[in-house]
């Protein structure tokens, strides 16, 4: 499991050493599982993409993750509450990229809470 984006790295560099020029929908596939592991911290039901970045949180009722909360608006996601709360990224640039994005919002989230542990 990917925890962090040096981990995927390593991993996209093994499968380029091994099989050669890693296809962008493998790269954007390993994207895809380090978001997935990352959002588990963050209590995120599910990810979905629908030309957006919609994630569903578990919690209904309760606050949302600070670290998360914290950050969002920095990545153009909202947050917004029906049955549970909904982060929703919208598609402003290339699939790529916007995994790229979600990716940056988990990792500072999280980076900022390992800085008030210290």
């Amino acid at each position: 499991q990917q925890q962090s984006l040096e981990e995927m790295q390593s991993l996209l560099q093994a499968l380029a050493q091994a099989f050669g020029d890693v296809p962008q929908s493998v790269v954007n596939l390993a994207k895809i599982a380090l978001i997935k592991n990352l959002a588990s911290e963050f209590d995120v039901k599910s990810v979905k993409f629908d030309g957006a970045i919609k994630m569903e949180l578990y919690k209904s009722g309760e606050v949302v993750d600070k670290r998360l909360v914290g950050v969002l608006s920095k990545y153009g996601a909202s947050l917004r509450f029906e049955n549970l709360p909904i982060i929703r990224i919208a598609k402003d640039t290339s699939l790529s990229k916007l995994l790229d994005k979600v990716i940056d919002m988990f990792t500072e989230a999280r980076d900022e809470n390992l800085k008030k542990e210290v």
